[in-house]
């Protein structure tokens, strides 16, 4: 019964050595897939047309925990759920589409007391910028845009398995960081959901 235990064993491991990769045969392949990856990554950026959609918010500092203004109780320390809340920011062509909820201090409120809850623009941008950094397999992209009583500044960081991270800093509000994912842009998409 043994020697048929140790003849079943040797079996095993010689049937996984002859059908298995070598090492550099899967770093090679790995290697493949990261930058087949990227270059479709690149390619989306390059269309102009694509959209980023938060899954949680990261409010900067601790006070809206504190306040526990939110149901279902979507405060985890300083993370927000946001799947079940609507919100995108969408690249077309040379305009741009943002509604994303903000949660924060406001320290200005101008022109924009009780009518607008979160960041939210429709328009134009401005000093378009795309960094590549093709070692680790991320594209960064900055951009302005200005309305009437707000100058928004977004960093968007997206990595070759289409996460991304979304910085925005404002004149009128404490910055906040959305995490999420980037995809195309639908044909025929409507900007006013």
């Amino acid at each position: 019964m043994k020697r048929i235990m140790i003849l079943v064993f040797a079996l095993a491991l010689s049937v996984n050595y002859a059908t298995g990769q070598t090492r550099s045969e899967r770093k090679a392949l790995k290697k493949e897939k990261r930058e087949k990856a990227f270059k479709e990554l690149k390619d989306l950026i390059d269309s102009g047309n694509y959209q980023f959609v938060a899954r949680r918010a990261l409010p900067l500092g601790n006070d809206i925990s504190r306040l526990n203004l939110m149901p279902n109780n979507v405060f985890q320390g300083n993370v927000v759920d946001l799947t079940s809340n609507p919100n995108y920011l969408k690249m077309q062509d040379d305009s741009l589409s943002v509604a994303l909820p903000f949660f924060g201090r406001v320290f200005r409120t101008v022109g924009t007391y009780g009518t607008a809850n979160g960041i939210e623009f429709k328009g134009e941008y401005e000093d378009y910028k795309v960094k590549l950094k093709e070692r680790k397999g991320m594209i960064i992209i900055n951009f302005d845009a200005d309305n009437k009583h707000d100058f928004m500044q977004y960093t968007l960081s997206v990595g070759s398995l289409n996460y991304a991270t979304l910085t925005v800093n404002t004149t009128n509000r404490q910055s906040i960081t959305y995490q999420g994912t980037i995809s195309p842009l639908e044909e025929g998409t409507d900007d006013s959901n």
